[in-house]
């Protein structure tokens, strides 16, 4: 079957393949979607087929949904094809045996049509391992079934008319299926008077791994399947009819079926409801049945919604003889009747198995008895509650932190109706005296039990087990002082009630927001959970109305999910969070948001707060303090929340973000700094208010980096005007970036809808004018002169600031010619990188130690205050010489370049073209290397080099005073 499904993806895969050029091909395929690979006829209305035996290298053809009334001849087929579709038609007929000759066929589909029994055998190709034949009117499976069936290994034949009986099931009818390894005969039997599985047909199937079969009240498996090796997956369907519908599943019923690995009792969504009310529903399973099933791994209770807990009690007791892994307990209750309560007896025995999930979903589920969840195994990983009754105020934290295996937690759907898991919508529940019942019976079991030990003598001190009554009326299990003692050790010391401050604000918190996510324990609250879990689902469950500032007890959790509930206030922080990735609080129609409510996630890389009422409050955070702490965010919906505008750095700290989703709200315009944002691959601006975009926001779209960025704009009410020129020009230049460009519409004056791509030449006409013209020539001269200027001042800064200094000086500062009056503060200036400081303090220091000259080194002598260039220029000015130490480091550093630059204007400008620049070349570097007007000093002047000198420090001091000084 998986070989079928991956051919099936395969063939829709190429379905973007280059159209067949044959004009003989493209007049029969006129009616349908084909390319070389597959050919879609579905829905055409077709009465009779094409010819498509031309088309050799079709693999797949679909002719379901039209109105064909017999199975197509062979010649009209291409030899090769692999899947034929002919469902929801009219067939009821196989008019001759052509079909036999497709050598290669492999799946058949005759679902949904008019057979009255399974097609003749003789007519079905030998290579076909797939036939489907559900929801037909078969009623036998004729005279010749399956005949050339020997490599079928998929047969589903659910929802026909095939009676239970010896004369539909005949001896023989499953000879030819050796390969079958799925049988689906299910929601057949309604028909059905004296129900068997004769053991003879079933004998057979030797390859069988799955079978999906009708139960009732008098059948049972016989030894036959025992003998069934391969069987591993069982599904019964409980069809609820008067006097053969199961009410109990008896002790004996599995017993010869233990090698099933996974069983599905479940109530089939599907099954006809007897509106007459006289259904028989399966109201209880005799412990000892699911025992005799010791490989069983999977069980699916649900929908049986009159077996309640007390049913489920008898087989939990019976699940520690199993492999069980997956159990599943959905709706096992009436979903509208009186709530209901767990009991430690209820799951007591899955803690003596190996359980990895658990789900009991919809089953009005209000409260646990104390510590319930502590009888829960250690193996658990995912469990599921949702569509319960479970209110925050009274979840049991007591236990919670034995959940030492739990990564999934689902509470989603508390206190909701649900409506969409209900078979029957008119069904009323009336099980208010089976409700009362079920739950007297369970605590008469538990008096019972304590009695029992109370009297094998049992010393209080080794297991007290003594019960008493609590505030609801239970009978509630007391605990050794031990046990107590190690439970209050588990728990948070920092834990409250949540309901103590129900208006708790920002005001009541002192520092707000807590640095560091750091609270006063007095208003803060732990939020405890299972120690390792990593997902919670708690969606629409009315939850609200402010989600205050919360400690999660353990730092594990990944995904969180709180969309559809009422939360008016985000305040938090919600912090220990930091391994958060995923989070949804959308749809809780909030109306502020605290800006320091998400400084805990700062490992979040989806957030989801669509369909809130935040667009007054976003306004506030005008340096994106919203999001500081996100800066691996990768998806982002603000959708939905009535934003008008943003502040320009809202985004400015999450340079990650990929998609944004800012559609459905009130934009007119964009004035977001984007830019930064240069792994953007989806920016949605759909359904806004936008008429056009303004010039300032079309350069900052404009200046997005991401070369595969998608923008969409559609559903905006554009206009078609002059004023929106400019704009739909620039939209039609970007149409590569935005989706669905040809869609795109405006409307005009009369507010008619127009195509965008239609109305633009015309609208260009109509706007045109001398005075444009005008205007862009002016505005192209003017940029074009400033761009000139700006590339003369870019060329001449140095000379153009050092001009400047002086000119200050010179009117300001009392300038004076010190090359005329010999007054120089410094003897000489020291140009060097910071990577060569130790040299200058070990070594050219030594010009001031021993040979008395007075030398200003930037470190030192550079007045604090000044502006460094200011620093530099006076330095250089107040200086006989300039010495500038040249190592790699100085070619590399700007501020070098720009004192060696200063220091040759000083002597061309100040000092009428006198040469100040004494230059070192510390370390050997090749000529070729230097900058052309260092090279320009070292041709034209002298220059020392440290490596001749190394050893000789004497030397070096002498030649470099001797260089000042003329």
């Amino acid at each position: 079957m998986s070989v079928l499904w991956n051919i099936t993806l395969f063939g829709l895969f190429l379905l973007s393949v280059s159209n067949l050029s044959d004009d003989n091909m493209t007049k029969t395929c006129a009616e349908c979607d084909c390319n070389r690979i597959v050919i879609n006829c579905a829905n055409n209305g077709l009465n009779r087929y094409p010819n498509f035996s031309l088309y050799e290298t079709v693999r797949i053809i679909n002719f379901s949904h039209n109105n064909l009334e017999y199975i197509p001849d062979a010649y009209l087929l291409p030899g090769q094809l692999l899947i034929l579709d002919l469902s929801f038609n009219k067939i009821n007929r196989s008019d001759n045996y052509s079909l036999s000759e497709l050598k290669t066929l492999q799946q058949l589909n005759l679902s949904n049509n008019n057979f009255h029994s399974v097609l003749d055998g003789r007519k079905l190709p030998e290579s076909v391992i797939h036939l489907d034949m559900s929801v037909n009117e078969i009623n036998s499976f004729g005279r010749y079934p399956f005949t050339n069936a020997r490599r079928l290994q998929v047969l589903d034949l659910h929802q026909n008319l095939l009676s239970y009986n010896r004369t539909v099931f005949q001896r023989n009818v499953f000879n030819n299926l050796q390969s079958l390894t799925d049988l689906n005969i299910g929601q057949n039997g309604y028909d059905t008077t004296k129900p068997v599985y004769p053991d003879e047909v079933f004998k057979h199937l030797k390859s069988l791994r799955t079978l999906v079969i009708d139960g009732f009240l008098t059948t049972s498996f016989g030894k036959v399947f025992s003998e069934m090796k391969n069987l591993q997956v069982l599904s019964i369907n409980n069809l609820m009819l008067p006097n053969l519908g199961i009410e109990t599943i008896t002790e004996n019923y599995f017993e010869n079926l233990s090698q099933i690995t996974a069983l599905d009792i479940s109530l089939n969504r599907y099954v006809q409801i007897n509106t007459s009310g006289s259904e028989i529903h399966l109201k209880s399973i005799e412990s000892g049945a699911i025992a005799k099933l010791t490989n069983l791994r999977s069980l699916d209770i649900s929908f049986n919604s009159m077996l309640g807990f007390c049913g489920l009690r008898n087989v939990t007791q019976d699940l520690p003889n199993t492999d069980i892994k997956v159990l599943k307990a959905n709706q096992i209750y009436c979903p509208y009747g009186f709530s209901t309560i767990l009991f430690v007896d209820d799951i007591k025995p899955l803690k003596d198995t190996n359980l990895t999930e658990l789900y009991l979903d919809g089953n009005r589920l209000e409260m646990t008895e104390d510590l319930a969840p502590t009888y829960l195994p250690k193996t658990l990983r995912v469990l599921s509650l949702r569509g319960n009754r479970l209110r925050l105020d009274k979840y049991k934290v007591d236990g919670i932190l034995t959940l030492t295996g739990i990564n999934s937690l689902f509470l989603s759907s508390q206190d909701q109706t649900q409506s969409r898991e209900v078979h029957s919508g008119w069904f009323v529940c009336n099980d208010f005296t089976d409700t009362i019942q079920c739950l007297s019976d369970r605590k008469s079991n538990k008096q019972s039990c304590m009695l029992q030990k109370q009297n094998e003598g049992v010393s209080s001190q080794q297991r007290r087990v003594s019960y008493e009554s609590d505030e609801f009326g239970l009978i509630a299990e007391t605990y050794s002082s031990d046990y107590v003692n190690y439970v209050d050790s588990v728990k948070h010391p920092r834990t409250r009630d949540i309901q103590s401050y129900p208006h708790l604000t920002a005001a009541d918190i002192h520092p707000y927001p807590p640095p560091n996510c750091t609270f006063d324990p007095l208003i803060s609250f732990v939020n405890i959970i299972p120690p390792n879990t990593k997902q919670i689902y708690f969606e629409s469950s009315n939850l609200g109305d402010i989600i205050i500032p919360y400690w999660m007890s353990y730092d594990t959790l990944e995904y969180v999910s709180l969309r559809g509930n009422n939360f008016q206030n985000f305040l938090g922080p919600v912090c220990n969070v930091t391994n958060v990735k995923i989070l949804d609080l959308s749809e809780n129609m909030c109306l502020n948001i605290y800006a320091h409510f998400f400084i805990g996630f700062i490992n979040l890389e989806e957030l989801f707060i669509q369909g809130n009422l935040l667009g007054d409050a976003m306004k506030t955070f005008q340096h994106g303090e919203l999001f500081e702490k996100q800066l691996k965010l990768k998806i982002l919906n603000i959708s939905s929340n009535r934003i008008t505008t943003l502040p320009n750095n809202f985004f400015v700290h999450v340079p990650n973000i990929k998609t944004l989703d800012i559609s459905h709200n009130l934009l007119t315009d964009w004035n977001v700094t984007i830019s930064h944002l240069w792994k953007l691959n989806v920016l949605d601006l759909s359904y806004n208010q936008i008429t056009f975009l303004s010039d300032k926001a079309m350069e900052k779209v404009d200046k997005i980096t991401s070369q595969n960025i998608q923008i969409k704009m559609m559903h905006n009410p554009f206009e078609c005007s002059c004023d929106s020129l400019s704009f739909l020009l620039w939209y039609k230049k970007h149409r590569k970036r935005m989706v669905s460009y040809s869609n795109v519409t405006c409307k005009n004056s009369k507010r008619e809808l127009i195509y965008v791509k239609d109305v633009l030449l015309s609208l260009q006409k109509k706007c045109s004018s001398k005075v444009g013209i005008i205007i862009g020539v002016a505005l192209f001269l003017f940029l074009s002169l400033g761009m000139i200027f700006g590339a003369i001042i870019y060329r001449y800064r140095i000379r153009l600031r050092y001009s400047f200094h002086m000119f200050k000086r010179q009117y300001f500062g009392g300038y004076e010619p010190l090359h005329v009056i010999q007054k120089y503060t410094f003897d000489a200036f020291i140009s060097y990188a910071d990577q060569d400081r130790q040299f200058v303090i070990n070594r050219l220091i030594e010009l001031e130690n021993k040979k008395g000259k007075r030398l200003c080194i930037h470190h030192r002598d550079f007045i604090p205050g000044n502006e460094i260039a200011e620093n530099i220029i006076n330095g250089i000015h107040h200086s006989r010489k300039t010495i500038c130490l040249i190592t790699r480091e100085f070619l590399k550093s700007d501020w070098c370049k720009y004192e060696f630059n200063i220091a040759r204007m000083e002597g061309i400008r100040s000092r009428e073209r006198e040469n100040i620049i004494i230059v070192i070349l510390k370390e050997d570097i090749p000529f070729k290397e230097l900058p052309i007007r260092i090279m320009e000093v070292i041709v034209e002047e002298t220059y020392l080099s440290f490596a001749e000198c190394l050893n000789d420090d004497d030397r070096f001091l002498d030649l470099l005073a001797t260089a000042i000084e003329n």
